[in-house]
Formats: structure tokens, sequence, C-alpha cells
């Protein structure tokens, strides 16, 4: 098995399974105590010099001869280099030793340089998207005060241990201090294998000047560059500026990702990292970055940089791009007039309903932290696809270049098992929750429609019998031809899987592989995709349902609510309710998007009301009106 090492360390198993993958924040922020603010030394009036010769004398426990020539800087940086994690951990717990390294490191260190003093490019006169968050600057990382600079890792992430080395992961550690080994030491230990590359952990700086190291480990390229390789570049930067918005940062550093020893053209590395930092900022408009640094160290990456920056301005000008207006669904805010008088009529309808059809879309799945389009979700789950481009599910739907069918299964397990068990916080299923309380609060007969394959409707209690997904679920997987009707739950698969999983890599051996127990071929999700879809299981609600609406519109006052409903299959939801509430007397349809152009409807107004916001915010809404 892959884990022994990690199943007979100290820390605890994932409480919901039982398997590792990679490490995000959440699994070993409380280990390093990340979120504790670094107390720095007091200043004092010794030299650096004086305090190095004195901490080299306590590390090599004997007298130097002050008459012998020996530089006691190369010599501490040479122990530190060299230090292995359980000393630099027992190091660590030396406090009057620690607090002289501190005190001398600060001193070497004060020479800083602020990001506020730093110029952007569009302050040089450049005029691409997001040229005014971006700047290029020449110097030292680790001289930087910022809020988080990015060392270039190795997969081992413990720092580079050859005395002296040039690298930027040796001059991080070697400034920073052992604290900087010593929790990088404690993540991978919890960890259990080496870290992906294209992944990234962080750490405090210590005693540098910015605040965090975010560490991650780019491509090696050993000959020929490959389009992976590129892929994994941009996952590398993808995921720093992941890990900065989730701390809520201001300002980050990039060094040159892989361009030193790990071989990858200085040039193209260049293109990608400005390219992947306007893409990223363009798709998370609301992100609490302000700046992001360029740091070179050579004059020839500065020209590099420099001319491409300029073809930027050609390709990528901000005149020529329209960013369209977006909503920050992370603020709950309060109705406006107009959304006010509209929400009256809808709980006045509400109220009065004897039935309530709710049609959800994928708007729902993302309110309760579940979105396709998501790289942070991606990340925890899927680091092993970086390498084919791919960092949201949505660019899995459909994919089938794996390397082997034996890490293909490994990714659909674990995907399976991340969209349909994981342990959902209270937080994130309270979109469900309170609407499934006002349902029962005030008694109403309800139906389901979805088009959701996160099972989270069932997760949050709702009645399966009065539930119809006709798109599959994750947690069925068929025979791939088909040669039957049959859908066979994916669990003792996974189980099976998760025992033997490779976690770097999703490797599984081929027994793990699932084959049809009636003809023995491949099996694939049960999942609409194709035309080989076995559909049969889900369609036998379908009549039921049916039957339900259309007797509740000759019988009844009914209330259709449609959320997050797009356009890519209109005939499951949003054709019919526009429909049904159209051939109904006693029908109202709601429908709620954070895409203007699907809240335009055939509908007449008296009967139709439209929400441009998430489902989240709309049940919040309800729920404050009417609980």
């Amino acid at each position: 098995m892959y884990l022994l090492g990690y199943l007979n360390s100290d820390q605890p198993i994932n409480t919901y399974r039982m398997y590792q993958l990679a490490l995000t924040i959440k699994d070993y922020k409380e280990d390093i105590h990340l979120l504790e603010e670094i107390k720095k030394s007091n200043p004092t009036n010794t030299s650096w010099e004086v305090l190095c010769n004195e901490i080299v004398e306590k590390l090599l426990k004997k007298k130097i001869n002050n008459e012998q020539k020996f530089n006691s800087w190369e010599i501490y940086r040479s122990l530190m280099n060299q230090i292995e994690p359980d000393e630099c951990q027992k190091l660590c717990q030396n406090n009057e030793l620690m607090d002289l390294i501190s005190q001398m490191l600060q001193e070497k260190n004060k020479d800083v340089v602020y990001s506020k003093n730093i110029i952007t490019l569009k302050e040089q006169g450049h005029s691409f998207l997001f040229s005014n968050k971006l700047a290029l600057w020449k110097g030292d990382i680790t001289k930087l005060c910022v809020d988080a600079i990015v060392n270039a890792a190795n997969n081992q992430l413990l720092g580079c241990f050859v005395p002296h080395h040039l690298c930027i992961d040796n001059a991080i550690h070697t400034f920073a201090g052992p604290q900087l080994r010593r929790d990088c030491s404690i993540i991978m230990n919890k960890q259990g294998f080496e870290e992906p590359t294209g992944y990234a952990k962080v750490t405090r700086a210590y005693n540098l000047p910015s605040k965090y190291v975010i560490h991650t480990v780019g491509p090696i390229v050993e000959s020929q560059l490959k389009e992976s390789h590129c892929n994994l570049l941009r996952s590398s930067y993808i995921n720093c500026l992941n890990i900065a918005d989730d701390l809520h940062l201001e300002s980050i550093a990039f060094s040159c990702i892989s361009t030193g020893l790990f071989g990858f053209p200085q040039n193209v590395a260049s293109v990608i990292a400005i390219e992947t930092v306007i893409n990223w900022l363009y798709e998370n408009p609301f992100t609490s970055i302000k700046k992001v640094i360029f740091d070179v160290f050579s004059d020839n990456d500065l020209q590099i940089y420099t001319k491409n920056v300029t073809e930027f301005d050609k390709t990528c000008n901000e005149k020529d791009i329209i960013i369209p207006p977006r909503i920050n669904t992370s603020i709950m805010v309060t109705p406006t007039e107009i959304q006010q008088n509209e929400l009256n009529r809808v709980i006045k309808f509400f109220k009065n309903a004897t039935h309530i059809i709710i049609g959800a879309g994928a708007g729902l799945s993302v309110d309760a932290g579940l979105s396709f389009m998501d790289t942070k979700l991606f990340s925890e789950m899927g680091y092993p696809l970086f390498e084919y481009g791919i960092n949201s599910l949505y660019q899995t739907m459909g994919f089938e270049d794996f390397k082997t069918e034996n890490q293909k299964w490994g990714f659909f397990a674990v995907m399976a098992d991340y969209m349909r068990y994981k342990e959902v916080n209270e937080h994130e299923f309270d979109t469900y929750k309170k609407l499934l309380d006002l349902l029962k609060k005030y008694n109403k007969n309800y139906f389901v429609k979805t088009t959701n394959v996160d099972g989270l409707f069932e997760r949050s209690g709702y009645d399966m019998n009065k539930f119809f997904n006709p798109q599959g679920d994750f947690k069925y997987i068929q025979c791939s031809t088909p040669c039957s009707q049959d859908v066979y739950l994916f669990k003792p698969y996974m189980d099976k899987i998760f025992e033997n999983i490779n976690p770097l890599t999703f490797e599984v051996p081929d027994s793990c592989i699932p084959k049809c127990p009636k003809c023995g071929k491949e099996m694939t999700q049960n999942l609409r995709s194709d035309e080989f879809f076995v559909e049969k299981p889900h369609m036998v609600m379908a009549p039921l349902f049916t039957k339900y609406v259309e007797d509740a519109i000759k019988n009844g006052k009914v209330l259709f609510i449609e959320f997050g409903v797009g356009g890519n299959t209109p005939i499951h939801i949003l054709i019919p309710f526009e429909n049904w509430t159209i051939q109904g007397e006693n029908t109202m349809l709601v429908r709620i998007n954070l895409d203007k152009s699907f809240l335009q409807s055939k509908v007449p107004h008296t009967k139709y009301s439209a929400f441009h916001t998430t489902g989240k915010q709309f049940v919040e809404w309800l729920w404050n009106a009417m609980k």
C-alpha cells in the first residue's frame, strides 16, 4: 500500500475518508500555527557579525579562536543548509539560541524594499489588462516586504541541503531561519508523500520581511519542452494565487519558477507567468490581491519580462476588453426596494401555494461550494490532472486522454468521493436546509427536479420520493457499452481503490479497475455525457414528476422556483417551467440567476418574478422574512 508511512504516523486520518490527498491549508494550518503573528526580536546594538559568531560557537559547542581565519556567516549558513528536519525541530526548541538567530537574521535582513515603493507596470506606461496590479522588479526576493513571496521549491519541500547553493530555495530558507524547514517538515510528514508538481503550500516567513512564503513545485524540463510542462507551470501560478486569496493577502511576489536548474525556457516561462496571472485576475474579480510582483534576479530575465509585457500591450490591451459587471457572491446584502417589492409578491404566493416545485441548476451547487469552474476546489482533488491543462471540474467533462485507465479510475473515485460523500459543513448546506425548513414550516407539498449530480438534496434531507434527476449521479457507475440498463453503486469499488491508490498520481492497480458484472467490459460513470448513458433508473421518476405537476396545475396553486439554471439543457427545467406557468391559471414562476440573459421570460409579468442574485442570497431573504 502506498500510504504505509502515513498510516503509521501519529497524524490523524481524515475523518470522512481512509485515504490521503495532498494537504490543503485547512489540513495543516493549525499544525504550523499559520495564522499566528510572528513576534519580531527586540532591536539590538550588537552587529549581526558578532551575533553570528556567538551562534556558530553555540552550534559547534566550542570556542572559536578569533585569530583563526573563518567566516562565521558561511559556517552558519552551511550548518543550516545541511541540518536534518529532526535536528531542526530540536534546534527550534532552544529558545535562547533561536532568539539569537532571529536577532541576527533580522539585523542582516534590515535593508527592506517595500511593496508600496515598487511602481506598477501601468505607472511605467503599459496599458494591458490589469497592468495597474502588476509590477516588475529586479532584486533579491528575500529583501521584499510583501504579504507573500513565492519559493520555487522541489518535491521534498524541505529546502535546499547543498551548502551555499545559489538557488532561490536555499536563499529563502537561509534568511527565514530554521523554523521554515521545521514547518515544511511538519507539513510533509503529515502529507506522507512528495509534493505534487504544480501544487503549493504556505508557511509563515519568520525572519524574512514578508509575512508568508508560498512554496510551489514547478516542472522540470530535462530535454524538449512539452505542453505538459507548460500546463504544470500555469498550475503553479494559479495555486499560489489561490492560496494568497484564501489568506486575504494584498501583495504577492513571484520568483522565476522553474527557469533555473529546472531548465524551463525563460522566455516561454515569462509569457506563461504574465498570461496566467492576468487570466486569474479576470476570473477572480473580487480577490483581495492588489499587487502581483514579478521578481527577477538577472539582467537577462529583466529584458525578457520587459519585452513580453510590451507585447501584452498589443494583444491584451485594456481598451479592447470589456469586463462584464459581476456580483460579489461572498457578501450577503439586503434587497433593494425593487427586489423587496418582488420578494413580498413571492412570499405572499408562497404562503398561499398548495404546491412548490423546485428546479435546480448548477448555480445552486455553486452556492454550496461545489462549482465546476472553481480552480480552488479542483486543486484539492485533481492535482494529478494539472499536466493535462485541467484546472477545473468543468474541463474534465468528456476528457478521456488519461495516461492510463488506472489513473482515470483513481481520479473518478476521488472525484466521486469528494463530490458525493465528503462531509459538508453546516454553512455549506445552509441554503438547501433553510429552503427545506421553510417548506416544512409552512407544510408545503413539494417536488424537486435538478440537473445536478452531486446528491446535495439527498444529503440535506429532502424526500427522495419527491425528487427527479435525469442527468445521473456520481454515486453510480454503468457498463460502458452498455450491455444492460443496470447501474451499480460505485462505493464498494471506491473503497478498494482507496486501499491501493497512489496519492501522488492517482494510479491504481489493474485489479481495482471496475468491470461490468454482466459482460466483463469496462465501466464508466453514470452521468449523461453521450448516447451510452443509462438513464432508465433515473427516468423512473419522470412520469411521476409530470403527473404531479399536471395534477397540481389542475387542482391547486403552484409556485415554480428555478435556481441557477443555465442554457446547456433548457429542455429539463427552463422551458417546461415557463410553459407550465403559462398553462396554469393559479401559477407563478420565480427565477433566480446571476446571468441576466437567463432572466428574460415569455411568462406574463403578473405570473413572473426574477432576481439577479444567487440562490443562497434569495433563500436568505426568504428565511429572514418567513422564519
